[in-house]
């Protein structure tokens, strides 16, 4: 017997287990990816990566009248990152 015929044999039996252990279907809704159920990350907390703001800072600019989306994009956060901050500090 051949080595190939070997390969195969053990292919085809491979396959009928395969086949006979049962599934289960799981719908994952759209925009879900692996990397939220990955344990390699256990904090998911954006492309800042949870690193502190400067209050002041972000209160700045936006006395000065930048726009809050912009805020939010030059330190690389949320704009609801930035209407805590503006919110916090109100009180």
């Amino acid at each position: 017997m051949t080595d190939l015929t070997r390969e195969k044999r053990k292919a085809e039996k491979a396959l009928v287990i395969a086949k006979n252990i049962p599934r289960k279907t799981v719908f994952i809704p759209r925009g879900i990816t692996g990397e939220i159920f990955s344990q390699k990350s256990p904090s998911n907390r954006g492309i800042n990566g949870g690193k502190n703001i400067d209050h002041a800072e972000v209160l700045r600019m936006l006395n000065d009248g930048v726009q809050q989306s912009k805020v939010a994009k030059h330190f690389r956060v949320s704009s609801q990152a930035i209407s805590y901050i503006k919110n916090k500090n109100q009180e």
